[in-house]
């Protein structure tokens, strides 16, 4: 039996869910279809959306639809409140048993802290905080790039509910940025510290969980300095995507299977790995790619060695599969999953896989490590250290299986899918460096002077943050970013309120997310169309729309426009020009 005012919070906690569902319910109802396309509109405040939302999104058939769906979930509100209170002892003790799981989860990331010396932890601090203050450095005096600002303008200007809804590469980061966005720091400051968050808590649970795992701190802190140091951790510590956030809960997983495995049968291990795993889900939809190498070496192993974990470790991947399709079942009623599904097979080619695949494979590892073979040097320098000293023991063989596993992922990808994929669509691939530091350290520490050990691991973070710093993905569109910032003020400072991009083949088009960004900040708007006929953007030019500017390309002559607009920006290397209404 449960406490009464626990009891108490449970019933009131449950009305008040009741109560939710049904006004939301009857909300939809409400609607037609035309209203609750204008009630989108307006909310989104993109006009240009119209077209898309009568046609594919919100059809009538789909609209039916989500009116038959609300006046079901009326009635399943009902059942479901009625079995929750019913049942609710156990739906309690199920709560109760959650909710001391992940106080478990947390108190073993805070358990080696505790055993830990003073000097230990302050090193290990001292170390964090020249992470969080390079990082820092990074997030102020880098301008906001494409992605982010397009974030901003799409979902975290816009009301939080929509974010429900509607698809996005980063759906929790997004939601996320809905509570970052009222701290008083600029919005370029909030927009990143959601990443530079889940950033220092995956070091310190990598070193927390490194530390259990090997007892030895010198061990712990070559992961965490590794890691830390990559060039790509450290990007996706400093760009405002869901990245970084979807590499958090990959590195809670990957420690849950490898306790799991190690220990007796816990189902605490299980559930913590089932809510990291649907987190991860939300955070990136191609976590999909670590949980099924997770699902393929785990099972390989448990087959091997211990038979008896393989049923209620299967079971609880099928779990994640349910609830992690129950979390997208808004956005596949509200939007569908076409957008990813185009990004995923829309530009399959019929050519041959291995064409241009050592190129590709080179630039993964030139990000990540910022060599072009760095992934291939550490699984080599790994399995030499195993062979050399004959440390070939069952847990090893996982480890080092798992990080091969890691760096094929990209090939298997490009083999069933025919794509290149992008390196930020797979970011837990940047575990290959600490878990191959993990098998190195953890055996070389007994052979080699702890100052050498100590002195290798400054080298190497301090190695790594000078290649990190000098890394090519650091500027390689720093000057668009900043003409973002020039064009805007430039096109403010006329009160320009609407605009035309007559040259599709330029690159202005990376302007356009820079120009709403910029605008809001200002409490401003601006419209935005283009003559691209597959852009939703697209509409026919007309003189008689009076356009404050015209974008045309820098070879077009200005005779079409002759009189009635100047010339006031030129960008040779991006291929346009800016035409300015005289008088403006």
């Amino acid at each position: 039996m449960h406490s009464i005012k626990a009891t108490r919070l449970y019933i009131a906690s449950i009305i008040i869910v009741a109560i939710t569902i049904l006004f939301f319910s009857l909300f939809m109802i409400s609607f037609d279809r035309e209203s609750f396309i204008g009630f989108l509109l307006r909310h989104l405040q993109r006009p240009y959306l119209s077209g898309i939302l009568h046609d594919s999104i919100i059809t009538s058939k789909k609209f039916l639809l989500i009116r038959y769906l609300c006046f079901a979930l009326i009635s399943i509100d009902g059942l479901v409140i009625f079995l929750l209170y019913r049942y609710r002892e156990r739906v309690m003790n199920f709560l109760f048993f959650f909710f001391n799981s992940v106080r478990h989860a947390c108190l073993a990331v805070i358990a080696p802290f505790k055993t830990s010396s003073k000097k230990e932890n302050f090193i290990f601090l001292l170390l964090l905080s020249v992470v969080i203050a390079k990082e820092l450095y990074y997030i102020i005096t880098t301008d906001l790039q494409y992605d982010e600002m397009w974030c901003y303008n799409y979902y975290t200007s816009r009301p939080f509910y929509l974010n429900f809804f509607s698809f996005s590469t980063y759906p929790l980061f997004e939601l996320l940025t809905h509570a970052f966005k009222w701290l008083p720091f600029s919005a370029k400051i909030n927009l990143r510290l959601p990443v530079l968050f889940a950033g220092i808590f995956s070091c310190i649970i990598i070193y927390a969980g490194v530390k259990k795992l090997s007892n030895n701190f010198l061990v712990a802190m070559a992961c965490f300095a590794l890691f830390a140091s990559l060039p790509g951790n450290s990007f996706y510590m400093l760009y405002a995507k869901g990245v970084m956030l979807e590499l958090f809960f990959a590195i809670i997983s990957f420690f849950c299977i490898v306790f799991f495995l190690k220990k007796d049968f816990a189902r605490r291990y299980l559930l913590v790995f089932v809510i990291v795993n649907v987190a991860g889900f939300y955070a990136m939809l191609t976590h999909v790619y670590f949980w099924a190498l997770q699902l393929i070496v785990g099972s390989m192993y448990i087959s091997f060695y211990r038979r008896y974990l393989l049923k209620p470790f299967l079971i609880s991947n099928g779990f994640i599969l349910f609830f992690s399709f129950f979390f997208y079942m808004p956005v596949l009623i509200g939007s569908g999953f076409s957008f990813i599904l185009n990004v995923a097979f829309g530009q399959t080619n019929n050519k041959d896989p291995w064409t241009g695949i050592v190129p590709f494979m080179k630039y993964i590892n030139l990000f990540f490590t910022g060599n072009s073979y760095g992934f291939v040097i550490a699984l080599l320098s790994a399995g030499s250290v195993l062979m050399i000293f004959r440390k070939t023991r069952k847990e090893n063989i996982f480890l080092f299986a798992c990080g091969v596993a890691l760096f094929i992922l990209p090939l298997i990808v490009r083999i069933i899918q025919r794509i290149y994929i992008a390196e930020r669509a797979i970011p837990f691939i940047g575990l290959i460096v600490p878990l191959c530091g993990f098998l190195i350290y953890s055996i070389i520490k007994d052979h080699v002077k702890k100052y050498l050990v100590s002195l290798s691991i400054v080298f190497l973070f301090t190695l790594m943050c000078v290649v990190t710093h000098f890394h090519y993905f650091r500027s390689w569109n720093v000057r668009s970013d900043k003409n973002a910032i020039t064009i805007s003020e430039l096109l403010m400072q006329h009160h320009v309120n609407n605009c035309y991009d007559n040259a599709p083949d330029s690159r202005f088009f990376y302007y356009y997310p820079a120009l709403e960004y910029y605008y809001h900040q200002k409490g401003l708007s601006i419209d935005l169309r283009m003559a691209a006929q597959n852009s939703l953007r697209y509409k026919s030019f007309s003189p008689a729309d009076d356009y404050d500017c015209i974008i045309e390309n820098i070879s077009e002559s200005d005779s079409n426009h002759l009189g009635e607009y100047e010339d006031i920006y030129h960008d040779t290397d991006e291929g346009f020009k800016i035409l300015l209404r005289k008088g403006k």
